[in-house]
């Protein structure tokens, strides 16, 4: 009898200590949320100030790059680009951010570009005979790459060509690999891999309507000369085979560099 009513006395102890724990748990809770809601509201506050005046952080970028804030409303025009019409000479770079390095630090396109003279080789994928052919050919001419961009008033380094940014639908492990076995070291290429294939798209290089001609959808090779951000230039691969590219392909680097220097020279 007297273990039972000890018993029954344990458990109802014990049912009180679990309802005043939840008490003082509920009330902690509304502690927090007295205290708390102030801070939430001013930080909710501040980021609807932060949109109106229009900063934004920069996204982080490969060694050797100065960070840049833009507003949002250089953003918006920075990209308004119709999606799948093929970008031309006059437009503006797309915005993109692209995996450069494994664990991939993202470059941005704009935020790079501005205010430097820059060549983007967008290509098939890595690794493929066509890409790797295109490739060469712009280690091969890196000492002319940077002087064709070269005023004939300005014939300084400062107005060299700044680096060739190339772009292909792959992550950036696997342009790591790329970049080791091509042996570009001291050349102007940066690896640069778009794998959703946004700025392929926003450029108007990726197949629309037919799979024909294309590796597994990939997007069109193709080279643009930009300037601060603008485009001068735009070259667009004649050949849809992966594994072969010709001589007079508009994107390699000896035809490129001929059509830099026309841009340069009407523009002086």
């Amino acid at each position: 009898k007297n273990r039972g009513s000890y018993r029954c006395r344990y458990i109802k102890e014990q049912v009180a200590s679990s309802s005043r724990q939840k008490e003082l748990h509920s009330k902690h809770i509304r502690t927090k949320m007295k205290y708390h809601q102030p801070l939430v509201s001013l930080l909710v506050t501040l980021s609807y100030v932060s949109s109106a005046v229009g900063f934004v952080t920069p996204a982080t970028h490969s060694p050797g790059v100065q960070r840049t804030f833009l507003k949002s409303s250089q953003m918006q025009e920075q990209t308004q680009l119709v999606k799948n019409k093929q970008i031309k000479a006059g437009d503006k770079l797309p915005w993109a951010d692209l995996h450069y390095n494994f664990p991939p630090q993202m470059v941005n396109t704009v935020s790079y570009c501005l205010s430097k003279k820059v060549i983007v080789l967008g290509v098939k994928g890595a690794y493929l005979p066509s890409a790797n052919r295109t490739i060469q050919s712009y280690i091969e001419n890196t000492q002319a790459l940077k002087e064709c961009a070269r005023s004939y008033s300005a014939l300084a380094e400062e107005d060299d060509l700044y680096a060739v940014l190339v772009v292909s639908q792959n992550d950036g492990a696997v342009l790591r690999g790329w970049s080791k076995d091509s042996k570009m070291k001291g050349s102007l290429l940066l690896m640069l891999g778009d794998p959703s294939g946004d700025f392929f798209e926003q450029c108007g290089m990726l197949p629309s309507t037919r799979e024909d001609g294309y590796l597994n959808g990939r997007g069109e090779q193709f080279a643009m000369y930009v300037e601060n951000c603008i485009v001068k230039h735009v070259a667009v691969s004649s050949s849809c085979d992966s594994n072969y590219i010709e001589d007079d392909d508009p994107t390699l680097a000896h035809n490129m560099l001929e059509q830099v220097k026309e841009v340069v020279q009407r523009n002086n």
